[in-house]
């Protein structure tokens, strides 16, 4: 099953829905109906919460363990649980690391897609960090999406435009991934994309475009630049290529993408591809690698890098709203 968190994931997991990806469940959770109005079919869970309060992803979380009987009736049962959210603001940051540590607990395999923020979102930083690594935790894989590499791409597009195309591209390369073979495409398939991202370290998502007169080589050289913008060059130890073109896509260009993508990784890398040749106009290049051990993101929780080693306890915290009677009669 795939579950969208928040404003984001709910957005992405809706687009997955309506291309008819191939799952067998699809849930929406949030904390703001206007996210689910739009949601067609599926499960829908809302967490609603005080806005008159000052909302932080501990509280949102603290909210959320009221909902667990519902959150546990809508997770049994699936022995693989995708949970895709935008890290930063309160909803994606609170719940995510919620249902996947629910989900786990219940025996599934859990994979968690982390959209991260904006690099001029400089208030969403720190609870991105605290719950990306929160997810790393509690997950079996996780894929991180970086925005910024969405903006290198398209600096002058309105930044409405700009969020719809970040999740559309989010959901294609998704749904290209994991999408069926057929007499146009050469697929990947659902276990090959669970052994690479279920690989020790981060997986990182890269979808780039060009126009179809430049070779597929030069876009597979853009995915892997992302990529490195991202994390640390040479450590991915597996990674899945799925290319985009159209009916005159030759065999011989494929064969040199994907030595060109196993240069630029290292000899070491295991490389699986596929492409679809139902493509039109534009030449697209979808990179999901993985093996990596840190991220730029690790510098948006500083306190990991000072409590490493020295923390009581990995649990993600939560903060609990209690009424207690005669409390104020204590002494």
């Amino acid at each position: 099953m795939i579950i969208g968190v928040g404003s984001a994931g709910c957005r992405i997991v809706s687009q997955l829905h309506d291309l008819g990806t191939q799952v067998d469940k699809f849930c929406f959770v949030s904390c703001d109906e206007g996210d689910l109005t739009f949601c067609t079919g599926g499960d829908k869970l809302l967490i609603p919460y005080e806005t008159r309060r000052k909302a932080t992803p501990s509280l949102v979380r603290g909210i959320g363990s009221r909902y667990l009987p519902e959150i546990r009736t809508v997770l049994k049962d699936y022995s693989f649980v995708f949970v895709v959210a935008g890290l930063g603001g309160k909803v994606g940051s609170g719940l995510a690391p919620l249902i996947a540590a629910t989900a786990s607990e219940l025996g599934a395999t859990v994979i968690c897609v982390a959209v991260m923020p904006y690099q001029f979102e400089k208030a969403k930083h720190f609870y991105a960090g605290v719950a990306l690594r929160h997810l790393r935790t509690l997950s079996q894989g996780v894929i991180v999406v970086d925005n910024d590499e969405f903006l290198v791409s398209a600096p002058k597009k309105p930044l409405l435009q700009l969020y719809r195309q970040a999740n559309e591209n989010v959901c294609s390369a998704i749904n290209r991934i994991l999408a069926p073979p057929n007499e146009k495409e050469f697929g990947i398939g659902l276990i090959k994309f669970m052994d690479t991202v279920t690989h020790d370290g981060y997986s990182i998502l890269s979808l780039q475009r060009t126009p179809s007169a430049n070779s597929a080589e030069e876009v597979v050289n853009a995915t892997v630049q992302s990529i490195y913008r991202t994390t640390a060059p040479g450590e991915a130890s597996r990674a899945l290529l799925y290319l985009v073109s159209d009916e005159n896509f030759s065999a011989n260009e494929m064969s040199a993408s994907v030595s060109r993508l196993g240069n630029l990784l290292g000899g070491s890398t295991q490389i699986d591809y596929g492409m679809s040749m139902g493509g039109a106009g534009d030449l697209s290049a979808i990179l999901l690698a993985s093996g990596f051990k840190t991220t730029k993101f690790d510098d948006y929780d500083p306190l990991s890098n000072v409590l490493i080693g020295r923390e009581l306890d990995f649990e993600p915290e939560s903060a609990l709203h209690l009424r207690i009677e005669g409390l104020l009669n204590i002494e």
